[in-house]
């Protein structure tokens, strides 16, 4: 009963307590600032921009001396700022205990108006009839509206480049005539839309793009059942004809860019007319080719009259000036070594030959089209993980190399100079472009594959030393282009390519030949262009026995749920270990895998000698899996006899997968890709899902949709069913299929399985900011919903950097601090972390020391600093930043701290820097010491780094600070003599700046007019430091009368400085008003010496830093 007592004694207090501070915490910090402008006074009340919504305020003069203002928000404010600025307005100042009214007693007769915006209320006092000022306006509403003017210009700019029309397309027309009708072709370059109108002997066929197109022949010799063509004036391409009375079109379409319009008379004579007429039509293509071929060799007798004369094998144009890619010694030096876990082949040549790079079952095969002898010495000391195995092949017009490689392994190549570089790593940085495959087939003519590229160079027949066919592999040296996914045919298979194409042939009389832009494969009577089914599992696989397999379906039995639970609890109330087991197991294949692993540990409990066994780890894993524990399942997974087991491979894979490590994870899925063929089949899709998940992420592109063709097959899993839409979208982007990856996305975003919509929407959001499709501001709103509805897994983290990048991009960089650091903290040991990390390191470098933030305020720059400065790199970068910092905190006269940061520098010897570095800083620490009027702490920071060989402009510099810090203590006479011999402007304006503060003014004055020189000769404008010493000179000289020396200066640059913010000044002395020992002079005397000394100082702060000292 006391406890009791005591807890409701406990719950009075905290609801007293709560009570009491209620109007203390209601109200609301605010700042009070007093201007004037003319007659009118501002009093300007400035409440944090959070409390600026609905914020209103009314003000009135009661009683004629009272002015009474109402706030809609209570404040918390000191009003001593009123009386003390504005004692000739009010007598006193009072803001009520409740916060909202501000009372102000009169001394006169004025009038109150009162103006609002946001955060900041700003009430005007001023007498009848004068004249009001403008209504405030705070950052913060300043900030909208220049956020508004961008978002119109942006829509503006948007509704400018929609509105204007595509640029014309060029289009290739070729012309037909056969007996019957009329064809006329139009090869776009890529698909469009067209229409086509007719009637009364007229037919208007539009397209939906503008086109680049000679109509010259066609319009002068109309053909066959085409009377006359006109093209109109339109935006997009469009012709009418004329046609021949009883003439009809039709316009048909075979192909994307293919559009055919054909033109008949009467109706067609049944099939054996068409065939007939089709035939004609071809033969009379073909015949105009060959005239144009004759044509072409009668003009010009150094062509060959052999059609194949001029062509090099298999076709391929022969460039006459391309050098021999064989070095004279015929052996090419094959150059290898690692790139942490990579290796990276390089092959020299003399000059670039064309290459191949493919893989066929285990192999990797590279192929060049020059025959020479590779020296792979260095190669076979790389040989592991990548390489397991190679053979150097050479036939008579080719060189290659076949190397055994994990399934895993993929390859990079690129050109570099005259050789070629190639990568095996477990991803690429960029895969390959997709060479295009058109199936083109012609009347009476035969079907052929056309292979559409630029690059491509020659065909070579390899033979494969370990199967002993012969592969037709085709060449070329520009960019990366490949086959993507492997593809059968019924004559010939395409391998999966990185540069390239390979074919092997199942037929014997396949013709590969190259062509400008590509390469055609046809045969003498045609290809046969029926798909043929791609390869699946051998049926001879037999079905894994091994503890990592675990059968999840035959777990689940024949029997309905809940009698299987029955009859099994029964058997395991005996305690028996195999039919607790046998319950476990049971629980796991209906996915009930908490009570599966609490099972499990019961079975142990029972028979200990059970903990150590495959099997156990097996079920602890896919248990720690099912329920979101993928360290525990790694761990449970790691067991040795699991490491080694094929039927165990595709639940580590999926581990590494959901841990973010795709190479790990796709290296394991192809290890156990046989064994996940007779897994539970609503775990087969999801497993395979996330195995084209790692494909996707490793940029193994090829290997995507055929995996996705295995998931798809098993549709009635919605969990699998989402993770391969996401693939799918993913490939898209990857293909360059922007569009279409976004409106996947969108598709997925409205998806029942909540973790792909989260990841989708994310996804979506990425590449819509990456196109420059939404504007900053509503990715920013759409992240920010995305974080904070989804939490807890990979996907917060990656809204969360995303986010912070966002914020960076548009100059938020606290709040880009502040999402990324906050993220960093709630996901401390995961990989994604880890990334997010160096990301977040990267952009406070980018902030604090390559200029990103520069543009910043110098207040908000060093509050953000000091607020993540434990994000300052470690070593010379870090030393760097600090030193930057120092510079702004300089800039806004924050000089202790600025002084503290360097001194660091300077006297911490713990700090790896050297001599030179140190004396650099050294030199920027004295400046502030000088600034500061800490002269002897200036001469210690630069005896302390007094070294010899220093550079001469460095000593001299420091010659020259030290002899300002004897100045500033009095020893004149040592501070000249150390600048003596100093010519440098430094050291004339020191000797001038001592003869200035020893008030001699004579010399003060020459020797400022000698710092300007001839500069009264130029008539350009004065810059402040000029004036400044213009202004001093006129003053030396009219502090000792010197009369022709005021004429003088006043003769040279009255004129410039009128233009100066100095003019009044200027005047005022050079009219001779204020006499010499007037009070006023004297105060301008030592307000001009102060700025002239700290802007004489600032001028080399930082120097050497912005070519980077030496740390």
């Amino acid at each position: 009963m006391r406890r009791r007592d005591n807890r409701l004694q406990l719950l009075a207090g905290a609801a007293l307590g709560v009570v009491m501070s209620a109007s203390a915490l209601a109200q609301a910090p605010a700042r009070i600032d007093v201007s004037r402008q003319g007659p009118t006074a501002r009093v300007q009340i400035s409440l944090p921009e959070s409390e600026g919504e609905g914020l209103t305020a009314n003000a009135e003069v009661a009683a004629g001396a009272v002015l009474v203002a109402r706030l809609s928000e209570a404040i918390e404010a000191d009003t001593a700022e009123i009386t003390s600025a504005l004692p000739d307005y009010v007598a006193m100042a009072r803001l009520d205990p409740d916060g909202r009214t501000l009372r102000l007693a009169l001394n006169r007769t004025l009038e109150g108006r009162v103006s609002v915006s946001h955060n900041i209320i700003a009430i005007d006092i001023a007498p009848p009839g004068a004249t009001p000022l403008p209504d405030v306006v705070s950052p913060y509403e300043l900030a909208q509206r220049e956020r508004e003017r961008q978002a119109q210009a942006r829509a503006a700019a948007a509704a400018a480049a929609a509105a204007a029309p595509p640029p014309a397309l060029p289009v290739d027309l070729r012309v037909g005539e056969a007996t019957e009708y009329t064809r006329l072709v139009f090869q776009w370059p890529q698909e469009v839309t067209y229409s086509l109108e007719q009637g009364d002997d007229r037919a208007v066929l539009t397209f939906s793009r503008a086109a680049e197109i000679n109509l010259s022949e066609l319009t002068a010799s109309p053909p066959r059942f085409i009377d006359a063509v006109t093209q109109r004036d339109a935006e997009s391409l469009s012709l009418s004809f004329l046609l021949s009375p009883g003439a009809e079109a039709r316009v048909w379409s075979d192909e994307p860019g293919r559009v055919v319009f054909d033109v008949s008379v009467g109706a067609a004579g049944g099939a054996e007319s068409v065939l007939a007429a089709l035939s004609d039509y071809a033969d009379q293509m073909e015949a105009q080719s060959t005239q144009a071929s004759q044509s072409e060799s009668e003009d010009d007798p150094s062509i060959a009259e052999d059609p194949a004369e001029g062509l090099g094998d298999e076709g391929a144009p022969v460039i006459e000036d391309r050098v021999d890619p064989v070095p004279a010694s015929g052996v090419v030096p094959l150059e290898a070594r690692r790139n942490g876990t990579d290796v990276v082949l390089s092959v020299p040549w003399e000059s670039l030959p064309g290459a191949a790079v493919f893989r066929r079952g285990a192999a990797i095969w590279v192929v060049f089209d020059a025959a020479a002898d590779l020296d792979v010495g260095e190669l076979s000391a790389l040989a592991g993980r990548h390489i397991r195995s190679y053979d150097v092949l050479r036939g008579p017009d080719y060189t290659a190399i076949r190397i055994e490689a994990p399934t895993s392994t993929q390859t990079d190549v690129r050109p570099v100079g005259t050789s070629w570089v190639l990568t095996f790593g477990e991803t690429v940085d960029q895969p390959p472009a997709p060479i295009r495959v058109l199936r083109e087939t012609g009347v009476n003519r035969p079907a052929r594959l056309r292979f559409n590229f630029s690059g491509a160079r020659s065909v070579r027949e390899v033979t494969d030393p370990v199967v002993g066919d012969t592969l037709l592999v085709l060449t070329s040296d520009g960019e990366k282009y490949g086959v993507i996914s492997p593809r059968q045919y019924v004559e010939a298979i395409m391998l999966p390519s990185t540069q390239g194409v390979a074919l092997q042939p199942l037929a014997d009389d396949l013709e590969f030949t190259v062509r400008p832009g590509g390469a055609d494969l046809t045969r003498p009577g045609g290809l046969a262009l029926t798909r043929a089914a791609s390869p699946g599992l051998s049926g001879s696989l037999d079905r894994p026995v091994t503890p990592g397999f675990l059968d999840l379906a035959s777990y689940r039995g024949e029997r309905p749920y809940r009698d299987g639970k029955v009859m099994l609890q029964r058997r395991a109330s005996s305690l028996d270990p195999e039919a607790i087991l046998n319950l476990a197991r049971f629980q796991l294949g209906w996915q009930l895998s908490a009570e599966a692993l609490g099972l499990v540990e019961l079975a142990v409990e029972e028979n200990p000698s059970l903990d150590a066994t495959p099997e156990i780890a097996a079920l602890r894993g896919v248990a720690s899996y099912m329920m979101g524990r993928y360290e525990d399942a790694e761990r449970y997974f790691s067991n040795p006899v699991l490491v080694n087991d094929p039927a165990a491979q595709p639940w580590r894979g999926a581990t590494a997968a959901q841990l973010g490590d795709w190479p790990l994870a796709r290296r394991r899925f192809e290890q156990g890709r046989e064994a996940i063929y007779f897994m539970d089949p609503i775990w087969r899709a999801r497993l395979t899902a996330l195995h084209a998940m790692s494909a996707l992420k490793t940029n193994d592109l090829g290997a995507v949709e055929p995996l996705l063709n295995v998931v798809i097959a098993e549709d009635y899993d919605p969990e699998a069913r989402a993770e391969a839409g996401l693939v799918e979208a993913g490939l898209a982007a990857a293909s360059g299929n922007i569009d279409q990856a976004i409106a996947l996305y969108d598709e997925l975003s409205r998806s029942d399985w909540r973790p792909a919509h989260a990841r989708a929407l994310l996804e979506k959001v990425r590449l819509e900011v990456a196109d420059e499709r939404i504007p900053l501001d509503e990715a920013v709103e759409m992240l920010e919903s995305l974080r904070f509805r989804w939490r807890g897994d990979d996907v917060e983290v990656e809204a969360s950097t995303m986010l912070g990048e966002v914020y960076a991009e548009a100059g938020r960089y606290a709040e880009a601090l502040d999402t990324m650091t906050n993220a960093l903290s709630r996901f401390s040991n995961t990989p994604e972390a880890r990334r997010l990390s160096v990301r977040l390191e990267t952009l406070f470098r980018d902030i604090f020391l390559n200029g990103d933030g520069d543009r910043m305020d110098p207040m908000e720059a060093l509050a953000l600093w000091y607020e993540h400065q434990d994000l300052t790199p470690p070593g010379p970068d870090g030393l760097r930043m600090a030193r930057r910092i120092a510079a702004r905190l300089v800039e806004v006269d924050l000089l202790e701290p600025a002084s503290e940061l360097l001194a660091h520098q300077v006297f911490e010897r713990n700090i790896t820097m050297t001599a030179l570095a140190r004396a650099q800083v050294a030199a920027d620490l004295a400046r502030v010491y000088l600034i500061d009027n800490r002269a002897a702490d200036a001469l210690r920071a630069l005896d302390s780094t007094r070294i010899a060989g220093l550079p001469t402009d460095l000593v001299d510099e420091r010659r020259v600070l030290q002899a300002r810090a004897l100045a500033a203590l009095g020893r004149t006479e040592h501070a000249l003599e150390l600048v003596a011999y100093d010519q440098g402007p430094e050291a004339d304006r020191l000797r001038a700046d001592i003869a200035w503060d020893g008030r001699n003014w004579s010399e003060a004055g020459r020797l400022m007019e000698t710092l300007l020189g001839d500069r009264w000769r130029s008539d350009r404008p004065l810059d402040p430091a000029e004036a400044h010493d213009v202004l001093r000179a006129l003053i030396a000289y009219a502090l000792v009368q010197d009369e022709a020396g005021m004429d003088r200066v006043v003769a040279r640059y009255g004129q410039a400085m009128g233009q100066t913010e100095h003019a009044a000044a200027f005047s005022t002395v050079a009219n001779r008003s204020v006499p010499p020992g007037d009070s006023r002079l004297s105060a301008l005397v030592g307000q001009i010496a102060n700025v002239q000394r700290t802007d004489a100082l600032m001028a080399g702060f930082g120097r050497y830093d912005e070519a980077g000292p030496e740390s």
